[in-house]
């Protein structure tokens, strides 16, 4: 599979780029991700090869006809039992890229070419700051210039910086219901829940007939002319959803922004005194003694 993927196929096509995953297209057993550190130094080196005892084929890499190699990691909140440190386990980030960074750095950077590195999963500052510190250390150990390798972030805190900043200006909290309608408002919702699960745990456990990859693998080429099924389904099988993602985050970047803005004249806004544990009940035993008196 690695193999195909750096290679041209039949009609003559590769990608520019292909990325080797050590995170969602990998199981992480130890011999899995052996297998895929082998995997990575055979293709940075060109050698890596595979026959196929079934049909007699034999796999070859073209050194000189690649595309380059970019390796994403395991995140940070991953573990990797199978190495320990102190008699803890290691982060299967950190030993993920120290491994691929430490076997294929050097021989990139012989070949011209530049290390590539896709880390996922960053929910912090601190833990970009880490990640950098990482890379300067490591560059400095192998004595490769500072700055030579390359890395690109996934960031998922767009919608928690949104929930905060809605959080943030809400006025003072106030419970409006007893708690026993709370109590049977989250009876409702469980079971209704569950219901749901249920009905479509059933519908996709009972559906026996062809499956939806399988229709886009075969008609992305014909149908849309295009290659690359992830993009095909993006742009052209769900161009509407997709269009229809993107207006959602931009709604959402245009409300971050304007709480943003809202945040800079908080001061000046008229704020409610509310008693923090005032409910309907007890306004109501108020009012009918407030009348009684």
């Amino acid at each position: 599979m690695v193999i195909n993927m750096l290679s041209r196929n039949a009609d003559g096509m590769r990608a520019d780029t292909a990325m080797l995953d050590f995170e969602d297209s990998m199981k992480p057993t130890w011999p899995n991700v052996l297998s895929g550190f082998s995997n990575l130094i055979g293709a940075v080196k060109g050698t890596l090869t595979y026959d196929d005892p079934e049909t007699r084929k034999s796999y070859r890499l073209d050194p000189s006809d690649m595309p380059l190699i970019m390796t994403r990691v395991r995140g940070l909140h991953l573990y990797e039992s199978n190495v320990t440190v102190d008699g803890a386990p290691v982060a299967a980030g950190l030993f993920d890229f120290a491994v691929s960074f430490y076997h294929t750095a050097r021989l990139l950077t012989e070949q011209g070419k530049t290390p590539k590195f896709y880390i996922p999963k960053t929910e912090h500052y601190l833990e970009a700051r880490w990640w950098n510190n990482l890379f300067c250390a490591m560059e400095s150990s192998l004595g490769i210039p500072t700055s030579t390798m390359k890395a690109t972030f996934l960031i998922e805190t767009l919608l928690v910086i949104l929930f905060v900043l809605v959080f943030y200006h809400l006025p003072p909290f106030v419970i409006y219901s007893e708690l026993a309608a709370r109590t049977r408002d989250a009876i409702v919702a469980t079971a209704f829940g569950g219901m749901m699960a249920l009905l479509v745990m059933a519908i996709g456990g009972g559906h026996d007939g062809p499956r939806v990859s399988d229709y886009f693998a075969e008609r992305s080429l014909g149908d849309a002319h295009g290659r690359n099924v992830v993009n095909v389904i993006l742009v052209d099988f769900r161009a509407i959803d997709t269009l229809g993602e993107i207006t959602v985050l931009a709604a959402a970047a245009a409300g971050v922004y304007a709480l943003l803005r809202l945040r800079g004249g908080r001061a000046r806004l008229p704020r409610i005194a509310v008693e923090p544990r005032t409910t309907i009940g007890s306004a109501k035993r108020e009012r009918a003694e407030t009348a009684g008196t």
